[in-house]
């Protein structure tokens, strides 16, 4: 769960953290709560691992645009690496 639309009210924007806190007891996952404000210096970071291959991103599956409806069934139906929700 990263990021929220910017015309949401307090409380839907509040809901989906407490929606999946209140989800994780019940599942082996475990919701952390935390806010990152990500900075130029950290993105760059991150662009080093990748470069250097230390950090390899998950990317399971691509869909081209035209299907952009079987890439959102796909992570619905539970199938994408990385998500739990």
């Amino acid at each position: 769960m990263i990021g929220a639309p910017h015309d949401i009210s307090i409380s839907q924007l509040l809901a989906t953290p407490i929606k999946a806190l209140v989800l994780s007891t019940f599942v082996s996952q475990k919701a952390v709560p935390f806010i990152a404000k990500a900075n130029q210096g950290d993105l760059k970071f991150l662009a080093e691992l990748i470069t250097s291959g230390k950090l390899t991103p998950v990317i399971d599956k691509t869909y081209p645009l035209s299907e952009a409806a079987a890439a959102v069934r796909h992570v619905e139906g539970g199938h994408a690496r990385g998500k739990w929700w």
